[in-house]
């Protein structure tokens, strides 16, 4: 039986997801993103990057090349333990990210921020998949639920392993 991520968005409903409903799903080219110009244009920028891997190294990624816009809004997701029982960190949150979202999570494990079980599953299948997904979700691990994000997270391969997820670079966007 298909996982949730293999049953993910059709190519057409990328955009935002009607009436607020929550949903996720792999991510294969930039255009299905075509209507998230920030988000298909680094998802652009991490194909680009890993050449014809199936994902970058982490020694490929420099935040300086991503588009200037784009910045603010990048979270950058250490991968720790082992792939049974991974642990997400997060090592860096954009000053967006964390204005938008009113959560400074720099420094902290994904599994010790209340209401975030979703974001911690859906890692854990990028792990399992090594491949990017979108999301446009409710945010229930923040303050601030009334807001939703979108968003796009793609594995950083281990620079001595490149079949290892050692990273996780993402984008994310708020309404």
């Amino acid at each position: 039986m298909p996982s949730s991520f293999d049953r993910g968005l059709s190519a057409h409903s990328y955009a935002v997801s009607e009436a607020g409903a929550d949903s996720y799903g792999p991510v294969s080219s930039a255009a299905q993103l075509a209507g998230e110009p920030l988000l298909a244009a680094f998802y652009a920028h991490w194909r680009d990057l890993a050449g014809p891997r199936a994902m970058p190294r982490v020694a490929d990624f420099d935040p300086f090349d991503l588009p200037r816009a784009a910045l603010p809004y990048v979270v950058l997701i250490g991968v720790e333990g082992s792939a049974e029982e991974p642990r997400f960190k997060v090592r860096l949150m954009g000053t967006q990210a964390v204005e938008q979202s009113g959560l400074d999570s720099t420094g902290r494990f994904v599994d010790e921020v209340t209401g975030a079980e979703g974001v911690q599953r859906r890692f854990a299948e990028v792990l399992r998949r090594r491949q990017p997904y979108y999301a446009d979700m409710g945010l229930t691990w923040s303050t601030r639920n009334y807001k939703r994000y979108r968003t796009v997270v793609c594995p950083l391969a281990d620079d001595a392993d490149p079949g290892r997820v050692a990273r996780l670079l993402s984008l994310v966007v708020f309404t």
